[in-house]
């Protein structure tokens, strides 16, 4: 892809103050699918994924760190290792409008919701793909009106690029919010 610059180590560990956001286990694949099989949490997909789906998923998150040398983190608490989530930062996914680039994501279980991990997570996340790339930007879309979603980009003060909105392949509408590398650097 041309983001990883030569020399840096691929699969590192972050910390935050509360969290550990690491590659993938094996072990995490329990956690990711009972996660995404809440509708809740799911809300933004037309159903929760079936377990095929899922599991094709998170052989992507897997895989990702090997192929481009970063993706989404597993996040986990620090104070007892409990498995919350995911974050971070991945090619746009192709069939989205906006491809090529990067994007920040993230996806918690809706027993952490509104403690401000994702924000948390997704600041480090964003610090580290711009020490570890030359990317200029990374985007972070959500649907209108996923209100937790926009807050946490609010929060992490992503500039609002609304000429840059788009459609989903199935007709629903996406906000898109930029982090530029001159403010995280």
């Amino acid at each position: 892809m041309g983001y990883v610059q030569p020399g840096r180590a691929v699969g590192q560990v972050i910390e935050t103050a509360r969290l550990t956001l690491t590659p993938w286990k094996e072990t995490d694949r329990a956690a990711f699918l009972a996660m995404t099989a809440d509708p809740e949490v799911m809300h933004d997909y037309a159903a929760p994924w079936d377990s095929h789906e899922a599991n094709q998923r998170f052989d992507r998150h897997m895989a990702a760190f090997a192929q481009d040398g970063f993706g989404k983190w597993a996040l986990r608490c620090k104070g007892d290792d409990a498995w919350l989530g995911y974050c971070g930062v991945s090619p746009i996914w192709p069939d989205l409008a906006i491809a090529p680039g990067l994007e920040v994501g993230w996806r918690m279980t809706r027993g952490v919701w509104g403690q401000g991990f994702a924000t948390e997570a997704a600041r480090a996340a964003l610090r580290d793909i711009f020490q570890r790339t030359r990317a200029d930007e990374v985007a972070c879309f959500t649907l209108t009106g996923n209100e937790r979603s926009l807050a946490v980009m609010r929060r992490l003060g992503l500039r609002r690029t609304p000429d840059r909105d788009f459609l989903y392949e199935d007709g629903r509408s996406a906000v898109m919010h930029v982090a530029d590398r001159e403010v995280w650097t």
